[in-house]
């Protein structure tokens, strides 16, 4: 009687009587970097990555076994798990967790996942630590306006993990009141030009108290931190004064 299997674009014929033996190693024609093999009952498995059968230790005279096949399918999983990581990881910095899901979302078991996601850390081609610095850097160069609390919450977003977030931020000459100072500005600009266009009939006083409370409250919501705020608000009021 002959058993089929089918997995991961693996199919394998064997029988149940006894074990089968490699007894020759055809070149895949679609790809060069594969073998079909022969098995002693006439059947066939694969074709499996050269680099897997060599990993393996798999040649003619090998005995095939259904663990055999296995290890086979899991070695060549990895092995394109791998290189699809590394395509992905071309385009720009990623995550642990960003990989881990651009596998799984491509059909790929979480355990491989993880392994593929150890092997890259070894390699050093994956580093949440370094990635995380990097873009508090790159913020500060780039000049953007954001507050130390929307940058980790946009760290956390990836998937970095919480002490590490802190740990950088920690660690960062990241100043936001620069950020604070830039969006306070624009912003408040802008409120004087929504009070200025609006029907609701206002003093002077009350006019002047409303733009600093809704100013206040964006700043807030930014995620400034309060000493942060109240120093930006200050600087702002001397400017109009001066």
């Amino acid at each position: 009687m002959k058993l089929a299997a089918y997995q991961d674009g693996v199919i394998v014929e064997m029988t149940d009587s006894g074990d089968l033996t490699v007894v020759d190693k055809e070149r895949d024609p679609e790809d060069q970097q594969r073998r079909l093999l022969r098995l002693s009952d006439g059947t066939a498995a694969g074709p499996f990555l050269v680099l897997s059968l060599s990993q393996r230790n798999i040649t003619v005279g090998s005995v095939f076994t259904e663990a055999v096949l296995q290890e086979l399918v899991r070695t060549d999983a990895l092995a394109a798990a791998r290189e699809l990581s590394i395509r992905y990881l071309a385009g720009r910095s990623r995550t642990e967790v960003e990989v881990k899901q651009y596998l799984t979302r491509h059909s790929y078991h979480a355990s491989l996942a993880d392994e593929v996601v150890q092997w890259l850390k070894e390699q050093n081609l994956l580093d949440d630590g370094k990635l995380s610095e990097r873009y508090v850097e790159q913020t500060i160069s780039s000049g953007a306006s954001r507050s130390k609390r929307d940058l980790a919450q946009r760290l956390l977003a990836r998937g970095v993990a919480s002490d590490q977030v802190k740990q950088v931020m920690r660690d960062s000459q990241y100043d936001e009141t620069g950020g604070a100072w830039r969006d306070g500005q624009r912003k408040l600009a802008e409120i004087d030009r929504k009070l200025t266009r609006g029907s609701e009939t206002l003093s002077d006083k009350e006019r002047n108290r409303k733009r600093w409370e809704l100013l206040a409250g964006y700043l807030y919501r930014k995620g400034y931190a309060g000493d942060t705020v109240r120093l930006t608000l200050r600087k702002l009021l001397q400017s109009e004064d001066s």
